[in-house]
């Protein structure tokens, strides 16, 4: 069952890397959606595809890229929009 998720990711995560590795991250899984840099310091992701797929994207989420250190995860979950071709970063 395809679904929708806003990400909230806290800790060291804007500097480091994160946006372009939650897009790999994205892609491998078949994840659809957007990262971006928040003024608070934190990187918002909106995310779609399968609920499983969603879940290992969370996963990936809460390691990061090396240089990160992710302190927190918040996670909202939606009903499925479609409104995505591709994961993007901005």
């Amino acid at each position: 069952m395809k679904q929708r998720v806003e990400i909230t990711v806290r800790g060291l995560v804007q500097g480091v890397g994160y946006r372009a590795f939650a897009k790999r991250a994205a892609d491998a899984l078949q994840v659809t959606g957007f990262a971006e840099n928040m003024p608070d310091g934190s990187v918002r992701i909106i995310a779609e595809g399968e609920r499983e797929k969603l879940e290992e994207f969370i996963k990936e989420c809460k390691k990061g890229p090396s240089l990160a250190e992710v302190e927190s995860i918040d996670k909202k979950w939606y009903p499925y929009k479609g409104e995505f071709v591709y994961f993007e970063y901005f």
